[in-house]
C-alpha cells in the first residue's frame, strides 16, 4: 500500500505537468505554481503520511516502542533527504556530506563504512582535494541520478585509493570530468549527478577517515557564486526528499509481512538471504544504485575481517 500511494502521487504530478505544459506553461511556471500555491509542501507531506502507513503494514510490530522507533526512523529519513535535496543539491557549488551515517539508515550500507556523497553534474569538472590519513579503505565513485529518484543509480566512474597518486603526507588532488586526464582521474559522463565517497573501517579506534573537499573547477567567473534558489529547485528537492522518507519505507514494509523474505540463519552460521529477495529500488542500499559495489580491495577487507580470530583478523 505504501509504494502503491507513493506511485499514485508520481503519477498524479506527471499528469499534472504534463497537462500544464499543453497549456503553454514552463516547468518553472509550473513549479511557481506550485510552490505559491502551496502543492509543493502539500505532496511532501503526503509523501511523509504514505511513508508512516508502513508501520501499520501487516506484519508490523505495533508494541509502543517499535512503533517510536519506527517514526523515529523516518524523521532521519526525512532529515536526510532534506540535507541532500534542499540544502546541498546544487552541483554549481558541491559539498561533501552524509545521508548514511551511524543513526541514519537507507538498507544495505554497511556499519563499517563511512559514506560522503555530493550532488554533480556531468556538464561540469570538479576537484577533490584530501589527505588519505589511515583509514583502511577509500574509494571515489561517480553515478547517474541521485538518490531520490529511484530507478537505480548506473556507475559512470570509479578509483580506489591504490590508483591515486600521493605525496608523502598522503595528501592528493583528483579530478572528476567527462574528459580523460592522465592521472588522478575520475571519470564522469554527461548524466552523471552524484559522488559516492567510500571510507571502510577495520579498527575505528585506531584509523582516521580521509579529510577530504570538494569544489567545481575550470567555470566562467559569472558562474563564480552557487546558484540562487528558485521555485523549481525547492519543488523538485522536495519530490526527492519525499521519495527518499517513502522508498526505504515501502521496501520495509513489503518485506514485514512476508516471511520467507526474512533473513534465515541455520545453527552456527551467519545470516543468510534467499536469492529471490529483490534489489531495493529507491534511495537505500543495494548494489544497483553503487552503495554496495566494490573494487577487489573492498571485497578482499570484508574476507580478512570473516577470518576466524587467532589469524591476523581484527576482532569484533
Amino acid at each position: 500500500m505504501p509504494k502503491f500511494a507513493i506511485r499514485l502521487l508520481a503519477a498524479f504530478r506527471s499528469i499534472s505537468l504534463l497537462i500544464w505544459r499543453l497549456r503553454g506553461k514552463t516547468q518553472e511556471d509550473v513549479a511557481a505554481e506550485r510552490v505559491v500555491g502551496g502543492q509543493s509542501w502539500n505532496d511532501f507531506c503526503d509523501s511523509l503520511k504514505a511513508a508512516g502507513a508502513a508501520l501499520s503494514f501487516p506484519g508490523a510490530p505495533r508494541d509502543p516502542l517499535s512503533q517510536a522507533e519506527g517514526y523515529r526512523y523516518l524523521s532521519r529519513l526525512a532529515r536526510a533527504g532534506l540535507t541532500a535535496f534542499v540544502e546541498h543539491a546544487d552541483p554549481k557549488a558541491p559539498v561533501l556530506h552524509r545521508v548514511v551515517d551511524e543513526i541514519t539508515k537507507l538498507g544495505a550500507d554497511n556499519p563499517d563504512n563511512f559514506y560522503q556523497t555530493a550532488a554533480l553534474d556531468g556538464n561540469y569538472e570538479y576537484r577533490i582535494t584530501g589527505r588519505r590519513n589511515n583509514i583502511a579503505y577509500l574509494s571515489f565513485g561517480t553515478q547517474a541520478g541521485n538518490y531520490g529518484q529511484g530507478g537505480g543509480l548506473p556507475p559512470t566512474g570509479h578509483i580506489e585509493s591504490e590508483q591515486i597518486e600521493m605525496d608523502e603526507n598522503g595528501c592528493f588532488e583528483l579530478v572528476l570530468s567527462c574528459n580523460p586526464r592522465d592521472r588522478n582521474w575520475l571519470p564522469m559522463r554527461p548524466e552523471t549527478g552524484t559522488l559516492v565517497v567510500r571510507q571502510t573501517f577495520l579498527d575505528r579506534d585506531a584509523e582516521t577517515p580521509a579529510e577530504l573537499t570538494i569544489e567545481r573547477i575550470n567555470y566562467p567567473e559569472d558562474e563564480r557564486r552557487a546558484s540562487q534558489l528558485t521555485a523549481r529547485a525547492l519543488d523538485e528537492g522536495l519530490g526527492k526528499a519525499g521519495a527518499l522518507v517513502a522508498g526505504p519505507a515501502a521496501w520495509s514494509a513489503h518485506g514485514a509481512g512476508r516471511p520467507e523474505r526474512r533473513a534465515v540463519r541455520r545453527p552456527g552460521a551467519a545470516p543468510r538471504f534467499r536469492p529471490r529477495v529483490p534489489a531495493q529500488r529507491s534511495g537505500g542500499g543495494g548494489a544497483r544504485r553503487g552503495i554496495v559495489t566494490a573494487g577487489p580491495r573492498h571485497r578482499a577487507l570484508h574476507r580478512a575481517r570473516r577470518r576466524p580470530a587467532g589469524r591476523g583478523a581484527h576482532r569484533h
